[in-house]
């Protein structure tokens, strides 16, 4: 057989094992079958259950902490309550992001924009008990009502808070 034809070959393979029937959906074939047993009549074992993401996987802990005086500082603590270690996963180089909204819900500040990160995958581990601190500063333009939302950008720990806060005049003046 010529190289070509085992090479169109292979990839018509590659194709049909990517668009062939995957484990999850022969799991809700089972299951419609099952339901549709139950339904006609038939007595049937009630499907296993499936053990959830937080029976299997440790959860962090976290805490959004607000300090505004000479401008605002926000510190995201994230923490691992568990007794074993954990690897925390991120899709690039941006950790974390603190978003601060005006009193009507306008974005007026977003610590990433115009920051570059890499597009590598990174992980960082956390032990049992330890903590993880991710602190920004933000300098406002005008005294208000303001919230703060800090997001952990981890693909197996997602963390968002929100904290609400008062910008004053003299700490918007200190700041300057």
């Amino acid at each position: 057989m010529d190289r070509r034809h085992v090479v169109w070959i292979l990839c018509a393979a590659a194709v049909a094992f990517a668009c062939g029937p995957h484990p999850r959906a022969r799991v809700a074939q089972a299951a419609r079958q099952l339901t549709g047993a139950a339904r006609s009549g038939h007595a049937s074992a009630p499907a296993p259950r499936r053990p959830s993401r937080s029976d299997t996987i440790p959860h962090v802990e976290a805490a959004l902490r607000v300090v505004a005086d000479a401008g605002v500082r926000f510190e995201l603590a994230v923490t691992n309550p568990s007794a074993r270690r954990l690897e925390i996963d991120f899709p690039d180089g941006q950790t974390r992001e603190f978003v601060v909204l005006d009193s009507a819900g306008h974005p007026v500040w977003r610590w990433g924009s115009g920051r570059l990160f890499t597009q590598g995958m990174q992980n960082r581990p956390l032990g049992a008990g330890d903590s993880l601190v991710y602190a920004e500063r933000w300098v406002p333009a005008a005294a208000g009502h303001y919230t703060v939302v800090a997001r952990l950008r981890s693909d197996n720990y997602p963390v968002t808070r929100r904290v609400a806060f008062t910008v004053t005049p003299t700490a918007r003046l200190a700041a300057r």
